[in-house]
């Protein structure tokens, strides 16, 4: 009977082993999940702060967009007065 307690007595100390090891295991991903999410929270701010400065860029630049559209449509129609007043004038290219 004793032996038979030796041997009960020697599988918990060798389970109880493995559940420190475990623990040991489960310490070691939990501070690296922990670093991980400091980390994405980090980026997530920055991230942020990334899309409100793109979007004020782009309200910069949507009128200039709009202005320089503008400014093409009268260049062109310029040019195409040129055009016609050379060729009455006859000095067409």
């Amino acid at each position: 009977m004793s032996d038979l307690a030796a041997m009960v007595a020697k599988g918990f100390a060798g389970v109880d082993k493995r559940f420190d090891e475990v623990d040991q295991r489960f310490d070691h991903v939990e501070t690296r999940v922990s670093h991980i999410e400091k980390t994405l929270l980090g980026m997530d701010g920055k991230l942020a702060e990334l899309d409100k400065r793109m979007k004020n860029v782009e309200e910069v630049i949507e009128p200039l967009v709009t202005g320089y559209r503008i400014m093409q449509n009268e260049v062109r129609e310029i040019l195409s007065r040129i055009h016609r007043l050379e060729k009455k004038a006859g000095i067409e290219n």
